[in-house]
């Protein structure tokens, strides 16, 4: 039987496992069976946590598909409390992912601010075609690919065609991105929606998307640091930033996460 611990991060939901000693012989497939909705325990991704000779502990995240991505936002911050939970971190720490080393700050009992790695790849001269028109589009790695589209009316946009169209623009190619549509609400206040490769829908939230949609905003609307994305789920996420002639550093997420449950799984098989 696997141990398990499930926790939300601002609406996306995660499964955790310890597994500083390894036994789980094929993790994609693992991923696919215990991330099932309705049939399974059902979650956005799964996350292994693992030893690290950089780091606290290593971090390993496979979206609901199997597939496994180089860090997920949220789903850092997930782990920041599931290693509080094992005694590994008391309140900051440093963990490694294949993006690169992430800190973390447990800034109270339920919420937690990371540090993202340096963003990169900004490209602000693209345009994709949804719905049969030509749309302005900003692309920015901040630890995952992601694209950034501004919309009218955020409420009433297909986000699962247009996402998925995104996705796999052969812009994007090999990897794919991310699909991120924005509108401004009023102030520092920026509503997002998200479409995620490997869950290939719409989540409630995206963290990194988060972030690489406020740095975005940040230039389309001329909001000065922090940005708060008001994601799908209702959750509020702040984005805290830096920039220098027109550099990005020093990117901040912070959120809500909490435990939902703990729990056993059956068919994981020893090495």
């Amino acid at each position: 039987m696997l141990d398990f611990t499930k926790i939300c991060a601002s609406n996306n939901d995660f499964i955790l496992v310890d597994h500083r000693k390894p036994f789980i012989t094929d993790a994609a497939q693992l991923a696919v069976e215990m991330c099932r909705r309705r049939y399974s325990v059902g979650a956005d991704g799964l996350i292994l946590l693992e030893n690290s000779d950089k780091a606290d502990f290593r971090m390993r995240y496979l979206n609901s598909d199997g597939g496994e991505v180089e860090m997920c936002g949220n789903g850092s911050r997930a782990i920041s409390i599931f290693a509080r939970k094992l005694g590994i971190i008391k309140k900051k720490g440093k963990f490694e992912t294949p993006a690169g080393i992430i800190e973390t700050d447990l800034i109270a009992e339920t919420r937690v601010r990371i540090k993202l790695t340096e963003p990169h790849s900004f490209q602000d001269n693209l345009t994709v075609s949804l719905g049969g028109q030509e749309r302005k589009a900003f692309f920015i790695n901040t630890g995952v690919p992601h694209v950034v589209v501004e919309v009218d009316d955020i409420g009433k946009i297909p986000v699962k065609e247009w996402g998925s169209s995104i996705r796999y623009d052969e812009q994007f190619a090999p990897g794919g991105a991310n699909a991120n549509f924005i509108e401004r609400v009023k102030g520092r206040y920026v509503k997002i929606r998200t479409y995620e490769r490997g869950v290939e829908d719409e989540t409630l939230a995206c963290g990194t998307g988060s972030a690489a949609a406020a740095i975005i905003a940040s230039r389309i609307y001329g909001i000065k640091p922090p940005v708060s994305m008001i994601t799908e789920g209702g959750d509020e996420l702040t984005i805290h930033f830096s920039e220098e002639n027109e550099k990005i550093s020093d990117v901040y997420l912070e959120g809500p996460v909490f435990v939902v449950f703990q729990g056993k799984y059956p068919g994981a098989s020893d090495e």
